[in-house]
């Protein structure tokens, strides 16, 4: 008897189990881990097409770990054709299930909601939904995979009751019809059969736009949950517009969902209400008749009526009480608040005009330090202000002199206000010079005035690429470097800054430079 064949020195091939949309899946046992895996190895007729697309979806699979997706372990390729090694699931699908609880069906689906919105946010493709694709395995854990039992044919049928009525009309998928898929599992899930049913998938998409999907109340009495009622609608809306605009709002809506409806509310306090003993309250009615009237008595099994003597008539007050004659020393006064407490056991009184002295000197000073802060605050600003208003006037006016005196003298030159600004900033050569040790006296830059054409070129010779033409009124800077040439011509390195910033040299000619 031939043993099974082994992938790689890892894997033993033990049984075929069917053909998926892209690849054929077999049952396989890891040798070096000693764990049951399912290969998944692509079609032959797909490896002109899908080969790349494959790989790239087996290295994000192996990247991303979710409940609701098969975990990647390996993968590879066998005789040029690319292959996944994914967990092994044993369990039916959701087909075969349904209808669940209204609690486990809640669990589910929001297990798949969650995979689905993984994979969308990463932007990596994930299986069909449909209840055929997601398998509820033996401990009850929901997984969305491709299905390798369908044949084309039946997998297309299956996958037509989930498709939105805006793919059936042509426009293009986007995520809200994704939750429109997810909102047809949902109710399926539930009730326990789809809500539109067909032959074929144009049977379907017939009944899709003609119809609209009944609420969950009115199929399922038995089931009486307006909220979660509310939550399929809007994801099975007929617009897409209405429905929830991704997976994630979807999922965050079955989530408040649970939490609504799972939290725990408080018991209520039972007041116990204290009787007084008999014996108490016939003590009490000799002392104060007109009180003992009012106090509840327990109740007893032979209630016994005795008499209650009235109470004794007032005295009659001749004359008003003598004041006494010793004076009451008024209490000292101090910072805090006045408190007088008696010595009989009478509760404290609190001076009300102390308290109120307190409450306006906290106020007084609130006031007086927001009062600061406004002040320093408008200050400020005016401050700033002030100084916007001098920088303009003292740039603005420093272009407007320098224009009249060049059209005055006749060197009228094109200045940009940028490079009036720049000459009016002070010079730092003396930090330069500082810090090189150099003499203070030598200029580090000089600025020169053209007199007559000069070229400006690349390199200090008369054979350098020409860079620009330097027009009579040209005010250039040197940059401190100076060559000679084989003719003995001392070339210049320096910065123009007409018609924008250039660097280059020019020969030092008597007749063509003027130093400023």
């Amino acid at each position: 008897m031939n043993a099974p064949p082994l992938l790689h020195d890892r894997y033993r091939i033990h049984a075929k189990l069917g053909d998926s949309r892209l690849a054929s899946v077999y049952r396989a046992q890891d040798e070096r881990l000693q764990r049951p895996v399912l290969v998944h190895l692509l079609k032959p007729e797909l490896l002109a097409t899908l080969s790349q697309r494959f790989a790239e979806e087996a290295q994000r699979g192996a990247q991303r770990s979710h409940p609701g997706l098969l975990d990647v372990y390996d993968t590879g390729e066998v005789g040029q054709r690319p292959y996944m090694v994914t967990e092994d699931v044993v369990g039916q699908p959701l087909t075969e299930r349904v209808p669940l609880p209204a609690a486990q069906a809640v669990g589910v689906l929001r297990t798949i909601v969650g995979a689905v919105a993984l994979a969308q946010s990463q932007g990596a493709p994930h299986p069909p939904i449909s209840s055929r694709n997601v398998w509820i395995c033996d401990g009850g854990r929901a997984i969305l995979l491709e299905n390798w039992q369908l044949s084309p044919r039946e997998a297309g049928l299956d996958l037509a009751h989930y498709r939105a009525p805006e793919r059936v009309r042509g426009e293009p998928p986007s995520p809200a019809t994704t939750v429109y898929a997810l909102g047809i599992l949902a109710w399926e899930t539930l009730v326990g059969r789809r809500p539109f049913t067909g032959p074929t998938p144009d049977a379907i998409a017939t009944q899709q736009l003609a119809g609209e999907i009944l609420p969950l109340s009115h199929v399922l009495p038995r089931v009486f949950s307006p909220e979660l009622d509310r939550i399929i609608d809007q994801a099975v809306a007929s617009k897409g517009q209405m429905r929830y605009p991704t997976p994630t709002d979807f999922g965050r809506a079955l989530d408040l969902y649970v939490d609504g409806v799972t939290a725990h509310t408080g018991r209520l306090a039972i007041l116990q209400h204290q009787y007084a003993h008999p014996s108490q309250v016939a003590r009490d009615t000799q002392v104060l008749p007109a009180v003992a009237s009012e106090i509840p008595t327990m109740p007893t099994a032979r209630p016994q009526a005795r008499a209650v003597a009235p109470p004794p008539p007032p005295a009659i007050i001749r004359q008003p009480p003598a004041r006494p004659t010793r004076r009451v020393p008024p209490p000292p006064r101090d910072t805090a608040p006045a408190v007088q407490v008696a010595s009989q056991g009478v509760a404290p009184v609190m001076d009300q005009q102390a308290m109120a002295k307190e409450v306006q000197r906290a106020m007084r000073k609130e006031l007086r330090r927001q009062s600061c802060q406004r002040s320093l605050l408008s200050f400020a600003w005016r401050l700033v202000v002030a100084l916007m208003l001098f920088a303009a006037l003292y740039f603005g006016g420093g272009y407007l002199f320098t224009t009249i005196n060049n059209y005055v003298t006749g060197q009228v030159q094109r200045l940009t206000p940028g490079q009036v600004i720049a000459r009016q900033l002070p010079h730092w050569d003396w930090v330069t010079r500082l810090l090189k040790n150099n003499t203070p006296d030598i200029p580090l830059a000089t600025t020169y005035h053209v007199t007559a054409l000069l070229h400006m070129r690349d390199g200090p010779n008369v054979n350098g690429t020409k860079l620009r033409d330097l027009q009579p009124g040209t005010v250039i800077r040197s940059l401190g470097q100076k060559q000679l040439d084989d003719q003995g011509t001392e070339w210049i390195y320096v910065l123009d800054t007409t018609g924008g910033p250039q660097r280059g040299w020019v020969a030092n000619l008597p007749d063509a430079l003027q130093k400023q």
